[in-house]
């Protein structure tokens, strides 16, 4: 009697299980279908009032050497930077700039976040802008500085525009900044 009891909770927990895993399954579909919608999402713009989709480009330039030119102090061990501009259709969209400079001590890291800060808010001044203009961030990481920038074509003049290094470029198409950022001696893809 006992046997067939243990077999029939047996039994019921195999049913069970067998149930959880097929509701996990479920759950992970479509969790993993919300991934992939929003991955591709992020790709298009709708506009209008009609709206049609249209693709955003990316042109991303970097280099391992290069150092933003606002910037005062450096003494990295080792460096980054990295521009991405995006594109909506065939219309510039905004900017993002990013220097990393990486440092073997949190005291050369905190005295180039501390100088670097400095030196940009005093640039920013001497071309009437206010302190931390362009989105400026500065963060101390463990290994190192980042200083960031961000622009938006439709709000930025021309004194933001020459911090994120393109108030000499001969346009805002996609092969006029590339051809802006390769002459800077960044690498563009």
């Amino acid at each position: 009697m006992k046997d067939v009891e243990a077999e029939k909770k047996v039994e019921k927990g195999v049913k069970s299980n067998k149930r959880w895993v097929v509701f996990w399954c479920a759950v992970l579909v479509v969790v993993l279908v919300i991934v992939c919608v929003a991955f591709s999402s992020q790709r298009r713009v709708t506009t209008g009032e009609n709206p049609e989709t249209t693709h955003v480009d990316a042109l991303t330039c970097r280099s391992e050497d290069y150092l933003y030119p606002f910037l005062a102090y450096d003494e990295s061990d080792s460096k980054e930077f990295r521009i991405v501009v995006t594109f909506n259709g065939d219309k510039f969209r905004s900017v993002s700039l990013q220097q990393n400079l990486y440092y073997s001590s949190e005291e050369e890291i905190t005295k180039s976040e501390t100088e670097n800060h400095a030196a940009m808010n005093e640039s920013f001044m001497r071309d009437g802008l206010i302190a931390d203009a362009v989105n400026a961030t500065y963060a101390k990481l463990q290994e190192g500085m980042r200083f960031g920038l961000y622009g938006v074509y439709e709000q930025m003049k021309s004194k933001e525009m020459k911090y994120l290094l393109i108030d000499g470029a001969r346009g805002y198409s996609y092969d006029a900044l590339k051809q802006q950022y390769e002459e800077i001696g960044l690498k563009c893809e």
